[in-house]
């Protein structure tokens, strides 16, 4: 007779009910038939519901959807600990799971373990015990860590794990271990240096201390096997940082060089005969490379060009040398070559110094080579260059007789003068050329190298203004000046065109003849070197009298916005006006100044405490707002003022000025019309997002980027037709980086070429997908691809990634580019923006609008742009879709409005079954989200297409 199962008796023994509930890690007890007999405290507190509503449930209750590590849906419920358990009788251990509840959706991430329960009476029935801890918190590291150890365990050559401290391996990969002659786990344990024979391993030992400061090493050595014998290796290590940004372990890539050694051998005679022949005979640089732009070979003449070593070169591929170097163009050129012609092409090499120079490359294939390596001989043509610019130069120059112009390299240097430069400054050509001590004294160093300029060139390459110089004989005159910056393929500024004629008779006229050096000719104001050396002034009688000093910078808000749409001269208007209004609002022995443009700085003596300062500031602000009449209507502009202090934040004077500016920006970004003081914190926040872009710029370079897709559903038929391409930066240090922490950043500050060079590897990565996608299943799956703004404004490079489409063979309907509504609306304003959108249209790319609805929300601009798909905002829209009937009705009418135009409509953040089943009876086509599948890397995306497929087949066949 069968035994009664007793919870009590599974619970009780062997260990006690004490040691069952103070268990940190969730445990649950399931019964023969599956269903949840115990569960201790931990387990309530884990999956947030009591010991009451567990009992009975069996695994795979519809009110928890289980999902794999991939994030995935676990359909069968048999694919459970528990379930495989009872079915199979043997343990599962060290499972990844996740469960979302299916009432508030909370998602958790468990490591579960499930065991079976026995007794040695057969007559008492078996149980499952399952232990599992929250892991919810880690889970990101962990699919970090999973993809690694996958491509660690799959890696062709030796990967090695270790501890820092100890030195330690905690795991090897089976490359490792096999060229060891031994088993993974035997090396477990083993410290670093036992690698190694007695006589090398102090060498080794200093190679392992110079991690702490050096974080990566690279040396050749040898290494012992199991058996005693040796052979030759080259390792290299890196450190793994901790959130500490202290070392906590290292990775070792370690490769045989056995086999490498020996084809040397047999290869040194003939390599040294043709080692000769190429660094002896040939006049032109020979680079020879791989299919993925990896040096193999070079010659004398190849180093002598860039500066480098040859050991440096060889491990250093083309995107290194080539400031405008395109993988996926390059590649099309060599798939040229190997239909055996020579293809000859023209680019831009840097040296190690950081110089860019132009090279004609003529490329051909090694054919006798058993894999396929390209030949590239590289002729400078700098020379070539530099004639055709001194003709166009000189051209320019010669045929502007009207203006005095002056052409200096990027440093100042005089490069060539006009007849009318020697006519208005009296000085000679000869006088001039090849010196830039005339650039820097006639310009007013404190203009030249000042904000105003600066800004302006860094922003659009040119610069207008008024400036007063000296002619030769020392009479003083003033000079209306525009100052144009022209750059190298690489963005460094390699000339500047001056273009400058004597307006002082016209000031004499309106009777504003004054020295520049007191006043600003258009405020009356001092300008900016005035108020420099009034400020040295006041800065050093505050220190010898030991009193306070304040420095205030004020900015009128989006004053260019302004001066763009009503004209220079009402710009200036306003300008004068803002100026009475500071005149006015300050205290009776304030300084106030105009430092350029819409700049302007204050400074306050004797003001007993800093709320004095703030009252001040305040009362700015208000007088600033109030409504200025122009043309007719109420103009409101605002401004932002920061303020800084002397000497609390700053003893010198050009450190408490860029104190100052700090804290004017702060109020900026606060909103605008506000003011702040200085804060270190902002400071270094400020820091810190120069080096995020410092290091963007070296992942761009070093292919830390990567991809990632999140499936589009086809919300009728479940169906994945398209994905968003989402770009991630896999930092070396810092992890994963979302997009949202580096765009942003770059597009604020207005990086140009980074945004293009971010926008131009997105969009080739995303074609290279679409075509990798087709080829494994025979049909198109949509792309959509993000692209900034920014990369259709005037000044940035025009997009040359659609046309790789052609090269793979695509139509152009394989990519959606994917813009917010801001860009269409610069349509009617802006013709570079409606040109290049018209040049996607004409290649059959599809356009979607992002976030549709959070921006301009002006839907005149639809009429005229050739919409394929409306994208429905997740955070404004679908997150609240349930709950807010007045965002139903919003949603509602973007799906009417989509259909009446002949656009489908994409709904993004969909996380329950209740949302997609809300918007699939609306009308909504398509959606993206959680509950289909979050974001995944190439591979994983691959795999759930697959998937879909395999499921689609199953039920065919059923």
């Amino acid at each position: 007779m069968t035994r009664k199962f007793d919870v009590d008796t599974v619970v009780d023994f062997p260990y006690s009910r004490a040691l069952f509930n103070a268990l940190s890690a969730g445990v649950v007890i399931h019964g023969p038939d599956g269903a949840v007999l115990a569960a201790n405290p931990a387990a309530e507190s884990i999956l947030g519901m009591p010991q009451a509503e567990m009992t009975g449930l069996r695994p795979g209750d519809s009110r928890w959807c289980a999902v794999r590590e991939d994030g995935s849906v676990i359909a069968s419920t048999q694919e459970l600990p528990a379930s495989r358990v009872l079915a199979t009788g043997l343990p599962v251990r060290d499972v990844v799971m996740g469960l979302v509840n299916q009432t508030d959706g909370r998602r958790i991430w468990l490591n579960i373990s499930a065991t079976p329960i026995r007794f040695e009476l057969s007559r008492v029935e078996s149980a499952v015990c399952v232990v599992f801890s929250d892991i919810t918190r880690v889970h990101q590291q962990g699919e970090r860590l999973a993809l690694w150890g996958r491509a660690f365990e799959c890696a062709e050559l030796g990967l090695a794990l270790g501890d820092f401290q100890s030195g330690r391996l905690v795991g090897t990969n089976p490359r490792f271990a096999h060229e060891r002659g031994e088993q993974p786990a035997a090396l477990l344990g083993r410290t670093f240096l036992s690698l190694f024979p007695v006589e090398l391993a102090a060498a080794a030992a200093e190679c392992y201390g110079q991690l702490t400061t050096s974080g990566h090493l690279l040396f050749t050595s040898e290494n012992v096997r199991a058996d005693g014998s040796r052979f030759p290796v080259s390792v290299d290590i890196t450190t793994v940082r901790g959130v500490d940004g202290w070392p906590v372990q290292w990775i070792a890539y370690v490769l045989d060089l056995s086999e490498q050694r020996r084809l040397q051998a047999g290869l040194e005679y003939t390599e040294s005969r043709y080692r000769a022949l190429v660094d002896q005979a040939a006049p032109d640089a020979i680079f020879i490379h791989d299919h993925d732009g990896r040096f193999r070979e070079v010659n004398a003449r190849a180093c002598e060009s860039v500066g480098y070593g040859k050991s440096e070169l060889l491990q250093m591929s083309v995107t290194d040398l080539e400031s405008d170097f395109d993988l996926a163009a390059a590649r099309a050129i060599w798939l040229r070559i190997e239909a055996k012609t020579v293809t000859t092409v023209e680019g831009h090499h840097r040296r190690k110094d950081g110089t860019v120079f132009p090279v004609e490359v003529r490329f051909g294939l090694l054919q006798e080579t058993p894999e396929r390596l390209y030949i590239g001989i590289v002729r400078d043509i700098s020379e070539r260059e530099r004639t055709s610019e001194f003709l166009r130069l000189a051209n320019h120059v010669y045929t502007s007789p009207g203006e005095a112009i002056l052409i200096t390299d990027g440093e100042g240097h005089a490069v060539d003068v006009n007849a009318a430069f020697v006519r208005v400054t009296g000085y000679e050509r000869a006088e001039v050329l090849g010196s830039k001590a005339y650039f820097e004294r006639s310009f007013g160093g404190a203009h030249w190298v000042g904000q105003e300029f600066r800004r302006s060139i860094d922003s659009g390459d040119r610069w207008h203004g008024e400036l007063w110089d000296r002619r030769k004989g020392g009479q003083a005159y003033a000079m209306a000046v525009s100052v144009r910056a022209l750059r190298e393929p690489g963005g460094r500024i390699f000339r500047y065109v001056v273009q400058f004629s004597d307006i002082s008779e016209r000031r004499l006229r309106e009777g504003l003849l004054r020295r520049q050096h007191d006043a600003d000719v258009l405020t009356g104001l001092p300008g900016r070197m005035s108020f420099t050396e009034q400020l040295q002034d006041e800065v050093q009688r505050a220190a010898a009298k030991g009193r306070p000093l304040a420095l205030l910078c004020l900015d009128l808000d989006h004053f260019k916005d302004i001066n763009e749409s009503l004209g220079v001269a009402k710009g200036d208007q306003i300008l004068r006006e803002f100026a009475k209004r500071l005149r006015g609002g300050v205290r009776e022995g304030d300084l106030v100044a105009r430092l350029g443009s819409d700049e302007f700085a204050i400074v306050m003596r004797d003001f007993g405490s800093t709320q004095v300062v703030e009252h001040v500031a305040q009362g700015l602000l208000k007088a600033m707002a109030a409504p200025l009449q122009l043309i007719g209507e109420n103009i409101e502009v605002g401004a932002s003022v920061g303020a800084a202090l002397f000497p609390g934040d700053a003893a010198e004077v050009e450190l408490l000025m860029q104190c100052a500016d700090q804290a004017m920006q702060t109020a900026k970004a606060r909103g605008r019309s506000r003011f702040a003081w200085f804060s270190e914190s902002r400071q270094r926040i400020t820091r810190d997002r120069l080096l995020l872009i410092n290091d963007l710029r070296h992942a761009v370079m070093h292919r830390e980027l990567e991809l990632h897709y999140q499936p589009i559903i086809d919300l009728v038929s479940g169906h994945v037709v398209k994905a968003e391409a989402l770009v991630r930066w896999r930092h070396p240090v810092r992890g994963l980086i979302m997009p949202g922490e580096f765009i942003p950043l770059i597009e604020e500050r207005k990086e140009k070429e980074l945004v293009a060079e971010i926008g131009e590897w997105v969009g080739s990565a995303a074609v290279a997908m679409a075509a990798r996608l087709r080829q494994r299943f025979g049909r198109i799956i949509q792309i959509g691809v993000n692209q900034s703004g920014a990369q259709f404004a005037d000044g940035t490079p025009a997009l040359s990634w659609p046309h790789l489409l052609r090269d793979h063979g695509l139509p152009g309907k394989a990519i959606a580019v994917e813009v917010t509504e801001g860009v269409l609306m610069q349509m009617s304003s802006d013709e570079v923006v409606g040109e290049r959108l018209a040049l996607l249209e004409a290649m059959g790319l599809e356009l979607a609008i992002d976030d549709f609805g959070t921006g301009f929300s002006n839907f005149a601009f639809l009429i005229n742009a050739h919409v394929d798909y409306v994208k429905i905002d997740r955070l404004q829209f679908t997150a609240t879709l349930l709950q807010d009937p007045k965002c139903q009705a919003v949603v509602e009418a973007i799906i009417a409005m989509a259909r009446k135009l002949g656009f489908r409509t994409i709904a993004e953040g969909i996380e329950t079954r209740a949302q997609w089943d809300w918007l699939r009876h609306a009308g909504c086509e398509l959606g993206q989200g959680y509950l289909f599948s979050r974001a995944l890397d190439a591979d994983a995306f691959e795999a759930y297409v697959a998937a879909e497929g395999a499921a689609e087949s199953r039920q065919a066949d059923a």
